[in-house]
């Protein structure tokens, strides 16, 4: 199971009410074990989550949803995010998988979720030191594998925590990331067969300039046979 443990806080001084309005005290857990452990520099304090709004990482969710539960890894070697988004041909992987891509000034850990044949394998890397610019510097490592459906149901359910932490707010920001959840949820399940062999390929499903006539009808038959690849474990030689 992935869980996202929220409790809001006030947020005196952000202007935002997007942001102000999901502001909170962060946690989250991966199979049972906590991601978000954490030293604050100088004063050397051990946390346990970070502050911030979690509204960027719900709409990063909702839009990488289909890559998240069904997008292998591409390399044999589990490497950081940053290290790995120095090639040009994998920044666009690291874009849909790592919540470092969720930050948007906030603190987020190097965490990444990704399928490996019927699990999702959440992996994350400790900071590298010095910490970043906000004095936090997230310590754990580690990597678990998570049931598909498990992992579903804690995405699915901090979406749902934040969104309905934002009932009442009126921003167009908030519709757009309502309508694409609904899109998400409202699904056929030929529908889902071709969101899940194209987020597989990493192509948008939703993306018409992505996801042209003649591969939907590829995807379409291909989806009714869809396995999904394991990658073996790396291997380590000795020297």
């Amino acid at each position: 199971m992935i869980r996202f443990r929220m409790e809001w806080e006030d947020a005196p001084g952000v202007t935002d009410a997007v942001l102000a309005r999901t502001w909170c005290w962060l946690a989250i857990e991966a199979g049972g074990r906590l991601v978000t452990e954490a030293v604050h520099h100088p004063t050397g304090n051990l946390r346990r989550g970070t502050y911030g709004s979690v509204f960027p990482l719900c709409e990063w969710i909702v839009e990488n949803w289909w890559f998240l539960l069904n997008e292998p890894y591409r390399l044999s070697a589990p490497h950081a995010s940053d290290d790995l988004a120095e090639n040009p041909r994998h920044r666009e992987w690291v874009q849909r998988h790592s919540l470092l891509a969720a930050r948007e000034g906030f603190c987020l850990p190097d965490l990444t979720l990704h399928r490996d044949g019927g699990q999702i394998v959440a992996r994350w890397h400790a900071d590298p030191v010095p910490p970043a610019l906000s004095g936090l510097r997230f310590t754990g490592r580690g990597e678990t594998h998570i049931e598909v459906a498990d992992a579903e149901r804690g995405l699915a359910d901090a979406i749902q925590t934040i969104l309905d932490r934002l009932d009442g707010v009126a921003a167009p920001v908030v519709e757009d990331c309502r309508r694409e959840w609904a899109a998400v949820l409202g699904v056929t399940k030929e529908e889902r067969g071709i969101c899940e062999a194209a987020a597989m390929l990493g192509i948008d499903a939703f993306d018409p300039d992505d996801l042209t006539p003649d591969l939907e009808d590829a995807l379409r038959r291909g989806s009714r046979s869809l396995t999904f690849p394991t990658l073996a474990p790396p291997t380590h030689q000795s020297r």
